[in-house]
């Protein structure tokens, strides 16, 4: 698993203790985690094996726990638990650009919680929204798929998964080459 898709769940946490909970505190905590471990230099796997996920800063008991549970199970309880009966679609809304603060807790004042719902709203001129907002998020509804976040951490992730493969497959490929020349 890489880094920054354990960091995902725990920017999770953290957006939804700011939206639903009205935990700053506790939301900042998560997201300091989160950015440690996003932007940490070494595998938090290989840290979690060693037994030093506590070194990572910003990371305590609780969210050591909560890092060993999406190591183990490739899933987060305590999202689920923030979520409540709210969908998880609102992770869609969340992780596009064009959406502020602002405008997520008015989307989620007025229940709306998925991308449908935003099209609906829009559609309906909501009275909730101002024209501005109309606008914007008539942008988020059709460009859906070309806007979203995406953190340079997650393509460095990747980027050096892929070179490292890269390197196995050239060197597997020069020494086929050199039997065949023999």
């Amino acid at each position: 698993m890489f880094d920054f898709e354990i960091a995902r769940f725990l920017y999770r946490v953290a957006f939804l203790l700011t939206m639903f909970h009205d935990s700053t505190y506790k939301a900042r905590a998560y997201f300091k985690a989160a950015l440690s471990v996003d932007g940490y230099s070494s595998a938090v796997a290989n840290l979690y094996k060693n037994g030093e996920l506590k070194s990572l800063p910003h990371v305590g008991i609780s969210i050591e726990k909560n890092i060993i549970e999406v190591l183990e199970t490739n899933s987060l309880t305590l999202v689920e638990e923030l979520l409540g009966d709210i969908p998880s679609s609102v992770f869609e809304i969340y992780e596009h650009t064009n959406t502020t603060d602002r405008l997520l807790k008015k989307l989620f004042d007025n229940k709306v919680y998925s991308m449908e719902g935003i099209k609906v709203a829009v559609e309906n001129r909501a009275a909730f929204l101002s024209a501005s907002d109309i606008g914007l998020l008539y942008d988020v509804t059709t460009c859906y798929y070309t806007n979203l976040k995406f953190q340079y951490a997650h393509a460095a992730e990747i980027a050096n998964e892929l070179v490292e493969t890269l390197k196995v497959i050239c060197s597997f490929l020069s020494r086929s080459y050199k039997l065949i020349a023999i």
